[in-house]
């Protein structure tokens, strides 16, 4: 073999032989075996090995196995194809490695299958043979199949090319392949979202990693990730961006008005741009990061002098880490050891999905970056937040803080808004928030301002059996003292009025009440009582309400939902107006508003209305409480409320 060919770099980093990669790709099926044994793709990769390895053109430190093509297995008569359109992906289309992998590994596996059912022949396969190959992915999301399809489908394509002589009819098996359920995939997309942390538990993660910074007792490593923390999360930068940092990449902005010095912090990135170097980008740094920055780049000088190498993050031979991961596992490392001190074993059910776990394997007993476990850990299982939580986190942080979203972007470097709004949590803050307040509002004693737990005094039954239980009974105190040391600092506070400003307290950390023992309970209590409440408005909301004894006491409170659910429907219409993935909880809100007006509200005014004509409007005012409104606009609101009759 010429070890000195001309070659041509990709932006994969792939070094190419170009003449003779294009002999490759003009083979024809028949003339494989006798005319490619000696056809040189790369240096040290022929055409025909059945294992091509690119690992030596790894320049961005991904794991090796992305460079690695084992084509062992295949189906003789397929191998070809794959081998032709592997190489057109990395060459021609100048994929990612990452990308040509994955395509890659969705092919071969589908020709194996083809084996196993002896076809051997591309002329057998329909179809059937194909909805038979996809109805083994059962739990495989919809993003997942398609993307499955479409490797499968260039094959096909490549079939069909290369046998342009024959006659062959792939329209069928295109359309099959083609097909996805996009309202499915966008669905699954929302759904699959990074979970927000919340900005309480944010905060206590950064001043967990500000301590372990600053703690010269501590194995440096510690310090190092203590660092690479602070900065993930305070600036919203990928992990694989981190990887990549560099030493001397501060700039100075001076605000001549304000006579105040900013640091924007200048990275390379490979996300947003087609180039194989990569793009320059750059970040505005907060005062911890700048403080973190500075000191992992004091920790590693004495490393980085073994090699003068420009990253910031490095082992103790000065060497970048082979890949990401090492950092990925150095994160978790500082969740397991930090594990009590945030307060994982505090948290409900409910609240511990928002995290990833991770159980502890044999291999890493004794490992200082875990932490140094011992047996007796193995099988444990820990809580953590993984590096692209850290990202999403600050973008919704950002845009509560008042940050347009332009800037969020030029911040997070998203090449549209459209990105950006994806990572932005904000709908599920301001859906947590309401159900919170609504949760609040339905055991609010307004004159004391706390949440009632005398039993004389409340006639609703779930509210009664919540306050039976011992458990609920230590929610509502650990609220109720929240409550009260609250108003004292802030006496101008209205409980009931002001219900917003409290659970901006309680998750948006507008105060350092939060930060304490009191306040950090008072969350969690909050958080399970939220839970509580759902299950008590699905028993209410539900299509099926059940047998409902109509009573003029209940109809202030229904009322009121009956006000609340129609901003939540007006809202879901807003949504679903502006994205159609939203059309299908908008129905679900006016199909159980009819069912709770139809059965519970209606025979309540209807109950009124016979009460007031017995009685007289006067005496039903002074029999009931919080009735007077309803009364006076009695004939507006049935007309209103009846729009919603389902009988109708």
């Amino acid at each position: 073999m010429n070890q000195n060919l001309l070659t041509k770099t990709g932006k994969n980093g792939i070094q190419w032989s170009p003449k003779k990669l294009k002999d490759c790709l003009l083979l024809l099926p028949n003339s494989v075996d006798t005319l490619s044994q000696n056809l040189p793709i790369t240096s040290k990769i022929n055409f025909n090995d059945d294992f091509w390895d690119f690992s030596d053109f790894n320049t961005l430190n991904k794991s090796n196995n992305y460079y690695k093509y084992n084509f062992t297995g295949i189906p003789h008569p397929f191998k070809f194809y794959i081998k032709i359109r592997l190489l057109k992906n990395l060459y021609i289309k100048d994929n990612a490695c990452t990308t040509a992998k994955q395509k890659f590994k969705s092919v071969k596996n589908f020709f194996i299958y083809l084996e196993k059912k002896h076809i051997t022949n591309y002329q057998l396969i329909d179809i059937e043979v194909l909805e038979s190959y996809f109805s083994q992915f059962k739990n495989v999301n919809e993003k997942c199949i398609a993307d499955k399809k479409a490797a499968i489908k260039e094959i096909f394509e490549e079939i069909e090319i290369k046998n342009s002589n024959n006659i062959i009819e792939f329209d069928c098996i295109y359309d099959y392949l083609t097909k996805c359920n996009k309202k499915l995939m966008a669905a699954e997309l929302e759904e699959g979202k990074h979970p927000l942390i919340h900005f309480t538990m944010l905060n206590k993660i950064v001043s967990l990693a500000i301590k372990d910074m600053n703690n010269n007792q501590l194995p440096k490593i510690y310090r190092m990730v203590a660092c690479m923390i602070i900065i993930l999360a305070e600036t919203g930068m990928r992990i694989g961006e981190f990887h990549k940092l560099q030493i001397n990449k501060l700039t100075e902005i001076k605000h001549t008005k304000q006579d105040e010095i900013f640091y924007c912090l200048n990275f390379l990135t490979y996300k947003t741009t087609p180039e194989k170097d990569g793009r320059w980008v750059y970040s505005f740094m907060t005062d911890k990061a700048l403080l973190a920055y500075r000191t992992l780049t004091k920790l590693t000088d004495n490393d980085r002098n073994l090699t003068n190498s420009p990253y910031l993050f490095l082992n103790k031979f000065g060497k970048i880490f082979k890949n990401q991961g090492n950092l990925s596992e150095y994160n978790i490392g500082f969740f397991i050891r930090h594990q009590s001190d945030l307060g994982f074993q505090n948290l409900s059910e409910v609240e511990l999905k928002n995290y990833s776990t991770y159980t502890v394997k044999k291999y890493i007993i004794n490992k200082i970056c875990w932490g140094n476990l011992t047996l007796e850990e193995v099988g444990e299982r820990y809580y953590f937040v993984t590096p692209h939580q850290y990202r999403v986190t600050c973008a919704t942080k950002l845009y509560s803080d008042g940050y347009r979203l332009d800037w969020i972007r030029i911040h997070m470097n998203h090449l549209t808004e459209t990105m950006t709004s994806h990572y932005i949590r904000i709908n599920q803050i301001e859906k947590e928030k309401k159900n919170l307040a609504n949760t609040l509002n339905f055991r609010l004693n307004k004159e004391a301002g706390i949440l009632e737990t005398d039993l004389n005094k409340i006639t609703d039954a779930n509210i009664r059996n919540e306050l039976l239980d011992k458990d609920f009974l230590e929610d509502y105190n650990s609220i109720n003292k929240f409550l009260v040391k609250l108003k004292k600092k802030k006496k101008s506070l209205n409980i009931y009025s002001d219900i917003d400003e409290i659970i901006d307290i309680l998750f948006i950390n507008k105060s350092p009440i939060i930060e304490t023992e009191l306040g950090f309970c008072a969350r969690n209590a909050l958080v399970r009582l939220c839970e509580r409440q759902k299950y008590i408005n699905s028993a209410y909301d539900g299509y099926y309400i059940g047998i409902h004894i109509p009573t003029i006491e209940s109809l202030p409170f229904n009322f009121k939902r009956y006000k609340e659910k129609i901003k939540v429907i007006n809202h879901n219409k807003r949504l679903y107006e502006e994205d159609s993935r939203y059309h299908n909880q908008y129905q679900i809100e006016v199909k159980g508003m009819q069912m709770f007006v139809t059965k519970r509200l209606l025979p309540e005014l209807k109950l009124l209305q016979t009460e007031i004509e017995t009685l007289g409007f006067k005496d039903v005012i002074n029999k009931y409480e919080n009735i007077d409104y309803i009364a006076s606009e009695f004939k507006h609101i049935v007309e209103e409320v009846s729009q919603w009759d389902i009988k109708k």
